[in-house]
């Protein structure tokens, strides 16, 4: 079993054992119509299928998207951002402060190999694959499987729908009062996590994917550069 697998395991029985004490769910957005599902574009239609069928939909759904292109853009509690561009178990970030771009993260989960690569020096350092998952964080993939199995070992029940930037998503709610609660606006046309927010005491972050596309995307965007120049 490699580290990231032995990570993921760990990580996912302290996230099974969190929610274990979990003793409130919560949800907003406007409540599906009675009797209606949603279609491949996430337009209500069919009748609703049990949560459990729901939400294994869902995961099928994200799992078999071959390629998608998006920027993701988080704001921090103190108003920083950063944006990917993720394929597969491919990601590539670059943090934003004060309007100033950073360094770029690339991150192979596959490899198990990681880069910060300096587009003013054109220098790179490897990273620690590790760190470098916790900096930027999991293939999409893995974000939306996590938290689905650990809503469904909870038995939680939701489902209300919000829509935004006009995709229907179905919102899954957990939280431990005053430790933290997590909402994941999960679209129902992809299964892609078009919203995610984590509130704790010290306040609250929001992760957004915005500019989705569906089109191939070249490996070579999680390439370094030609001729950058390795240090360490």
């Amino acid at each position: 079993m490699s580290s990231y697998e032995k990570t993921k395991k760990w990580a996912l029985f302290f996230g099974l054992l969190l929610i274990a004490v979990i003793v409130s769910a919560g949800c907003i957005g406007e409540k599906a119509p009675e009797g209606g599902g949603v279609s491949a574009t996430g337009e209500v239609t069919a009748p609703n299928a049990p949560q459990s069928a729901q939400l294994s939909n869902l995961l099928a759904k994200v799992e078999s998207i071959p390629s998608v292109k998006y920027d993701r853009v988080k704001t921090l509690s103190d108003g920083n951002e950063y944006t990917s561009k993720i394929k597969g178990n491919k990601m590539r970030c670059q943090l934003v402060v004060e309007e100033e771009a950073s360094d770029i993260f690339i991150l192979d989960s596959d490899e198990e190999v990681a880069y910060r690569y300096a587009p003013e020096m054109n220098r790179a350092w490897e990273m620690d694959s590790n760190l470098a998952r916790s900096m930027i964080g999991e293939p999409i993939t893995e974000t939306v499987r996590t938290f689905i199995e650990a809503y469904e070992e909870a038995g939680l029940q939701s489902i209300e729908t919000e829509t935004i930037g006009g995709k229907v998503c179905t919102i899954l709610g957990m939280s431990v009062p005053g430790v933290a609660e997590k909402k994941m606006w999960i679209w129902l046309g992809y299964g892609l996590p078009i919203r995610e927010e984590m509130t704790t005491p010290s306040g609250t972050s929001r992760t957004e994917m915005r500019n989705i596309e569906l089109d191939p995307i070249p490996d070579s965007i999680f390439e370094l550069p030609a001729g950058a120049e390795m240090v360490g």
